[in-house]
């Protein structure tokens, strides 16, 4: 490691946009990408729904295995190198089979954000974490627009394969950039690794269980559409690249200013669980329009109206989830919630895409509203129990 005399803080912000720009400056035509290499849809909702497999296999594992060897940067690197080595197989390779593999890479990827997300949270001592969360949730939107805004200029004016080199690029500077990141574990004579029982009292943890559910359910609508088959509906209404890229970065926009009201100004005045209602109706509404317009504006607002419940739910539901764990059990926290809605994240775009091929894609979209529809029906009739980071700490050294 090289000392720096930039604070922490900042060098993990722009790590932070630089991992979620390496991995998205291609996603808003990834979907077209593939089927023009010959993938059918059911395919496409593999490729896309794959980035979601691994996290949802790896965030949990990652998670622990921060904990209990207590090192973060490892894993702050490793997210680097394997969006790297995605960048190189996309750049490299065509093949819808090889594009899958590729994909996956960027699921290992940000597979470790949750270490992101605590190393940024243990530099940020003047933030409850919260606010943490919903400030590396707004760099996690700057790092995607800048990729949208940049790829769909680099996709219009040259073509998409060039993203795919920015990717390597940036990738690189990350890789470099970690060079300087200090390792934020407290190292300790007295300090314990994370026992079974200890691990046990995490994933029990009802707010932690309840809220990862209903991201599961968020997630298995945001990934379908936003990030899946909309981009399919651009193409079948006659836009451009550049136009396809602009519906991504208008659903992505919000996230700079929504997550952290969710969690402030709308949780104080509102309260978390209507704050949660309200957002889920608001990404649950253009489900039920997407499909049945061909006017690329019409489109374009969807996206937009859609991107603000998506920025809601991100930063709320993870708060809700996970900022009431203990520093020495949070990376896994997280880890477990990040894992439980990458299951959305991967079955939403492969039913949907089933669903497409099967029926139609209105009939997809239609779904997709119904999920929010049954996600808003959950959070009015049940809450779970609240329990502080005090309480857990004792369960912890029990």
């Amino acid at each position: 490691m090289f000392k720096s005399k930039v604070p922490q803080r900042k060098i993990m912000a722009v790590a932070i946009i630089l991992l979620w720009f390496s991995n998205y400056i291609y996603v808003p035509f990834l979907s077209t990408y593939a089927a023009s290499a010959g993938a059918s849809l059911s395919m496409v909702g593999l490729i896309i729904g794959s980035y979601g497999l691994i996290q949802m296999l790896l965030r949990i594992p990652i998670g622990i295995l921060s904990d209990t060897i207590k090192n973060r940067r490892l894993f702050l690197f490793s997210a680097m190198f394997s969006s790297l080595l995605s960048g190189i197989g996309f750049y490299f390779f065509s093949s819808p089979v090889l594009l899958l593999f590729c994909r996956a890479l960027a699921g290992l990827s940000v597979s470790n954000w949750a270490i992101y997300i605590t190393t940024f949270s243990a530099f940020a001592n003047d933030q409850s974490n919260s606010k943490a969360i919903g400030t590396v949730n707004s760099l996690n939107a700057i790092g995607t627009i800048s990729a949208f805004i940049l790829g769909g200029i680099v996709a219009q004016y040259i073509d998409v394969r060039t993203t795919f080199l920015i990717t390597i690029i940036a990738s690189s500077l990350g890789i470099l950039l970690m060079l300087f990141v200090e390792e934020t574990y407290q190292q300790k004579e007295d300090s314990k690794k994370m026992s079974i029982n200890d691990l046990s009292i995490v994933i029990k943890d009802p707010k932690l269980l309840f809220y990862s559910g209903i991201a599961l359910l968020f997630q298995f609508i945001a990934a379908s559409s936003i990030n899946a088959f909309v981009p399919t509906l651009f193409s079948e209404a006659g836009a451009s690249e550049f136009q396809k890229s602009l519906g991504t970065t208008l659903a992505t926009l919000p996230m700079i200013f929504a997550g952290p009201l969710s969690v402030g100004l709308f949780s104080k005045k509102f309260g978390p669980n209507l704050t949660s209602i309200i957002s889920f109706i608001i990404i649950s509404l253009p489900m039920f329009f997407f499909s049945f317009t061909k006017n690329i504006t019409v489109l374009l607002a969807l996206q937009f109206l859609a991107g603000i419940g998506n920025g809601l739910l991100m930063s709320l539901l993870m708060s809700r989830a996970t900022s009431h764990f203990p520093e020495e059990t949070r990376s896994t926290a997280i880890s477990i919630y990040q894992a439980v809605y990458s299951i959305g994240m991967f079955i939403g775009p492969a039913i949907t895409g089933v669903i497409s091929t099967t029926f139609s894609l209105q009939a997809a979209f239609i779904c997709l509203g119904l999920i929010g529809i049954s996600a808003i029906i959950v959070l009015l009739v049940y809450n779970p129990p609240e329990k502080d980071a005090a309480g857990i700490t004792d369960e912890l050294s029990a």
